[in-house]
């Protein structure tokens, strides 16, 4: 049937009255009931006009217009965000929904519906599967009876649910899913005049309230659950939805989260053993540092069946990088622990097989999805995890004393504000004139620099207030130090002693190397940089020039992309949990110790010259990877792996 005369055949038989009418009832709407009914009315109005009235209303999905009419930016905002059909069709045929033989009795849910693209597809499927039930019987026509036909809307409407927020994605999800049986509402208006189709089980909710799903839908009894899950992060989401996730028993909600792993999390509790999960999410998933908590959850619920990396061009205007999660829940440990997980690369339509990996190497990795290891990678990797201890341990362990910290929370400026109700000095916030501590408002008269370029134009009187300060670092070389007023009430400055004889590690990497430098003398440093320090040692050559030179080697650079990079191989900002975790080879035996040594005379050398490029200067650098590959025992084969992976990340 034609869209523009599918539109009048629903509006006839009272259902978008009907519609605006059931998800205008709602006290928490932020809409008025006339804001709805406007809304809904000029939409349909525009289906029923060129170029869209003639297109066929089976395969035509009213959100396209929806997403036209509102900005992107806005709905990014509140993750309404369109899933291109072919995204839809890999995940209903990746969770096997397509090919399900009892697919009337399967129960399937979208936890933020929207308008409806999965739950299209899903009755898409459900209808070829009943269309290929009838031919088996060699019946000649779809819908032989008034019967079949009933049978088919009633199974529809019983597995079919959808949940979303939005009153108006309600009900164009209920438009979308009506215009997709419009043939066979048509057939039974042939048998029953007065036919009034059913709506289907959308609910206006919000998906946070887990308690209140509870009570209306059964955990734990869903076949399917699908989706495309809103991404914003937990600093985002609007206040009064921090205060329901707050109140609510998800496990996954606690750091610096973000909403689409609370739909994880909200998914597995829907799906009985067994049932299959198919989300299309951001990659943050894999490795970040926030997101262990949702990928420990996964580990310990769910068959992780595949990861398929989403290429960006496939969402017009995102900027985020996704990826398709296939899980299955799973009860019994030793079958989630030697599940093999599918690495894909979604192309077009079909997937290519990256790699496959066992899912119990999850654990060992510290719960992160590393999905680019190959097995010589993980052969190193598991050399290094195994025979060194981390520069954790080394904190730890009361024969040695290793020091690690932050520099002092500071905009780059290093611009501060006075409060004048707290009496103290705080770093100027991001936006705003308030005091994050009290709440009081600041004037911009309240507003000073503590950073001075040069002590020349520091007061004489005043010099002896400021300090040195780094402003910027390279591999083995301070190229810029500044002069920071050490005096201010409430700056958290840290303890002087760490400025001192200690490594500085930047957060920023160096051509993807780890980018580290020494300073001898005090030098402070904002929260751009680490401080690392061996302050006591019982083994001469265990000292800081000899960490630096272990640290900026090639070695720790390819351990820490594969560690904690993603399959994009980019060398990702480094996090202190990551310079904790860095694998340290301390110097014990004689022959060792002659090593470190010739790795100290290097590192010196390498400090005293200006020119960190030089033919000279690489020729050291190369003597230290060579001595430090030998410190940590790895074979040619294997150095000449680690050294064609950098190769390939410094050319990047």
């Amino acid at each position: 049937m034609l869209l523009n005369k599918a539109i009048y055949f629903l509006e006839e038989k009272g259902i978008i009255t009907n519609l605006i009418k059931n998800y205008s009832k709602k006290d928490n709407n932020h809409l008025t009931s006339h804001e709805i009914k406007t809304i809904i009315e000029t939409i349909l109005e525009h289906c029923k006009k060129e170029p869209f009235k003639n297109e066929n209303a089976e395969n035509f999905d009213i959100g396209v217009i929806y997403t036209k009419s509102k900005a992107y930016k806005k709905r990014k905002e509140l993750g309404e965000i369109y899933t291109p059909k072919k995204i839809v069709n890999y995940i209903l045929d990746k969770i096997k929904y397509s090919k399900c033989s009892d697919l009337k009795y399967k129960r399937v849910i979208d936890l933020s519906c929207g308008c409806g693209s999965f739950l299209e597809g899903a009755v898409i499927q459900s209808i070829n599967s009943y269309r290929q039930d009838v031919f088996k019987h060699h019946k000649k026509t779809f819908i032989h009876t008034l019967k079949e036909a009933q049978q088919i809307i009633n199974h529809l409407q019983a597995q079919i649910y959808g949940i979303d927020i939005n009153p108006i994605a309600c009900i164009l999800c209920q438009i979308n899913l009506h215009l997709k049986v419009i043939d066979i509402y048509q057939f039974i208006s042939t048998k029953i005049k007065d036919f009034k189709p059913l709506n289907f089980k959308i609910f206006h909710l919000n998906a946070y309230r887990l308690s209140k799903l509870s009570n209306l839908l059964d955990m734990g009894t869903f076949d399917y659950v699908i989706g495309n899950p809103p991404y914003l992060f937990s600093r985002d989401i609007p206040p009064e939805h921090k205060h329901i996730i707050a109140a609510e028993k998800f496990e996954s909600k606690f750091g610096q989260y973000d909403s689409y792993q609370l739909f994880i999390e909200l998914g597995l509790k829907f799906l009985k053993w067994g049932g299959k999960l198919g989300f299309i999410i951001p990659d943050s998933i894999l490795a970040l540092s926030n997101r262990r908590i949702i990928r420990k959850y996964l580990y310990e619920h769910a068959k992780i069946k595949e990861i398929c990396i989403v290429e960006e061009s496939t969402f017009k205007k995102s900027v985020i990088s996704n990826v398709i999660l296939i899980v299955e829940k799973e009860e019994k440990r030793h079958k989630r622990e030697n599940n093999p997980i599918l690495v894909t690369r979604f192309d077009r339509e079909q997937s290519i097989l990256l790699n496959t990996i066992q899912q119990l190497l999850i654990k060992k990795w510290r719960y992160r999805f590393l999905i680019n290891l190959k097995s010589t990678d993980l052969k190193i990797l598991n050399h290094l995890h195994d025979n060194f201890p981390k520069i954790i341990d080394l904190i730890k362990n009361k024969s040695y004393l290793v020091l690690l910290n932050r520099g002092i929370e500071l905009t780059k400026k290093g611009k501060v504000f006075f409060c004048e109700k707290c009496y103290k000095y705080f770093p100027l916030p991001r936006s705003g004139q308030r005091c994050q501590m009290c709440d009081h408002h600041f004037k911009k008269k309240h507003i000073e620099t503590i950073i001075a370029d040069t002590l020349s134009e520091i007061p004489e009187k005043e010099r002896a207030m400021f300090k040195p300060y780094l402003y910027s670092l390279q591999r083995y070389t301070i190229i810029e130090q500044k002069y920071i007023n050490v005096q201010k009430k409430g700056i958290s400055y840290k303890d002087m002693e760490m400025y001192v004889d200690r490594i500085i590690i930047r957060q920023l990497s160096q051509e993807n190397l780890i980018c580290a430098s020494y300073s001898r003398e005090i030098l402070l440093c904002s929260q751009s940089y680490y401080n690392l320090k061996i302050a006591h040692s019982s083994i001469a050559q265990f000292n800081n020039l000899y960490l630096l030179g272990v640290v900026n080697s090639y070695l720790l650079s390819y351990f820490f992309i594969k560690s904690f990079g993603s399959y994009k191989q980019l060398f990702p900002r480094i996090l202190i949990h990551n310079i904790k975790n860095l694998p340290i080879k301390i110097p014990t035996t004689v022959k060792e110790r002659k090593l470190a040594d010739i790795i100290i005379q290097n590192v010196e050398k390498l400090l005293e010259m200006r020119n960190i490029t030089s033919t000279r200067a690489e020729q050291y650098q190369k003597e230290i990877n060579s001595l430090i590959f030998e410190m940590y025992d790895i074979t040619l084969k294997e150095r000449t792996y680690i050294m064609d992976f950098i190769a390939t990340q410094k050319k990047r």
